[in-house]
């Protein structure tokens, strides 16, 4: 039986791990090799079923998404959290071996530099997420809710913020992690220790891998160091759909 359940995003033309956030926890689970299974949510069903669940909603100046995704139950006692980095330190906890190092000065370095190129491509990549992913039902959902966010369409959104512009701003953090990849000599952040900050990373170079290979190439043909911190992690990649 599974000892944990993973919420996750539905998807076209079947379920698999797409979206950034849950990479991030399955990363983490598939490394460690925890026997889990994936619970598959649209959208507008993520909200009814953590209510249901009794979980708290996130706060608006963390998260202004009141109920996200990925979300875990640990059958053991019934234990559900949501937000991936209290579900890494829960896992960490409960499943101390293979060590995956959580908070770490690498992190905390990587964190700023993470946000810049994060959201410096929002605009390249949000609109992209209804056409090439989602359902009908998600489509919608996704579509109005960060309309509301962005106060515009996604379509106006990703002509007005995206294209070279939005590289241009992103470019600043992605030379600086390259650096931070080169500097103990990869694949990973720590040099030969994977560890959380790492699969940060690798869930949004997978998410745009996803969307589009050229987005992923023209990350890993200019730094050829998130290449290789890619391809050291695709074992724990393989994955994605159950």
């Amino acid at each position: 039986m599974p000892e944990i359940t993973l919420f996750d995003l539905s998807s076209k033309p079947k379920n698999f791990c797409w979206s950034y956030n849950p990479w991030k926890t399955r990363l983490q689970l598939n490394y460690k090799g925890i026997n889990y299974k994936t619970e598959w949510l649209e959208y507008p069903e993520v909200a009814p079923k953590f209510k249901s669940l009794g979980l708290e909603p996130n706060p608006q100046d963390v998260n202004p998404t009141p109920y996200s995704i990925p979300t875990v139950i640990f059958h053991s006692d019934n234990k559900a959290i949501m937000d991936s980095k209290a579900i890494a330190e829960e896992i960490e906890k409960r499943y101390p071996t293979p060590t995956l190092p959580i908070d770490t000065p690498t992190r905390e370095k990587l964190g700023e530099n993470f946000k810049v190129v994060a959201g410096s491509l929002v605009p390249e990549l949000v609109a992209r997420v209804p056409r090439v992913l989602l359902n009908p039902t998600s489509r919608e959902y996704f579509e109005r809710t960060r309309a509301e966010r962005f106060g515009m369409p996604l379509e106006e959104y990703e002509k007005k913020e995206g294209g070279e512009q939005a590289w241009d701003k992103a470019e600043k953090g992605l030379e600086a992690i390259a650096g931070m990849l080169k500097e103990k000599g990869g694949p990973f952040l720590d040099g030969s220790q994977v560890s959380f900050a790492d699969f940060q990373v690798v869930g949004l170079l997978r998410f745009m891998e996803i969307l589009h290979q050229s987005l992923y190439e023209r990350i890993t043909k200019t730094y050829p160091e998130f290449g290789k911190l890619y391809d050291a992690s695709k074992q724990w990649l393989e994955r994605d759909n159950h």
